[in-house]
């Protein structure tokens, strides 16, 4: 077999192994629509009392949560408010869609007082969505994990560069029994 012959078959399958890697791994998501990807989104929708846990100092912290379907369900609207024993107020709005272009979920936050940030989203897992930003300093995100009780587990973390991992916030969801 001339060398042209081998180079061609080596690079037909690299390509039929990507091919098949990311359409078993759940990676390749050309194919979801909007609203197949934030159908994914249905078990946040709801209204959650949530409980909070500082890692580094113990402090717990209850709030309320609720997430929304808006705009045709194009759109999930998320409300949080806290009742942090430190700050005059703790709030959190986001709103969630999905870009079938960029092939992932686009979230414009507002936390406190700051102004709006951007971060996207993935499935890291088939129960577990990540949200990050990056920066020149690293990234920071955070992972929302679907119980099989029906729970959410959140994990706020930062991962400065050259630096582990740090958690800096645990919350556990907890769906409140609301009558529509």
């Amino acid at each position: 077999m001339n060398m042209n012959r081998q180079s061609h078959l080596f690079r037909v399958g690299i390509l039929i192994g990507v091919a098949c890697w990311l359409a078993f791994s759940g990676l390749g998501t050309a194919g979801d629509t909007t609203s197949d990807a934030m159908e994914k989104l249905a078990p946040f929708i709801g209204k959650w009392k949530t409980v909070s846990l500082y890692p580094e100092r113990g402090l717990k912290v209850p709030g309320k949560l609720e997430y929304r379907w808006v705009l045709g369900k194009n759109w999930v609207l998320v409300i949080f408010e806290g009742q942090h024993p430190e700050r005059k107020y703790w709030e959190a709005i986001a709103m969630i869609k999905f870009d079938v272009e960029k092939k992932c979920y686009i979230s414009h936050d507002f936390f406190n007082e700051m102004d709006p940030i951007l971060m996207t989203g993935f499935w890291i897992t088939p129960r577990t969505l990540r949200f990050e930003m990056k920066d020149d300093g690293g990234s920071s995100g955070i992972d929302y994990t679907v119980k099989s009780d029906g729970t959410i587990y959140q994990e706020n973390w930062i991962l400065p560069m050259r630096k582990s991992k740090k958690i800096t916030l645990k919350t556990i969801y907890t769906r409140l029994n609301v009558k529509p």
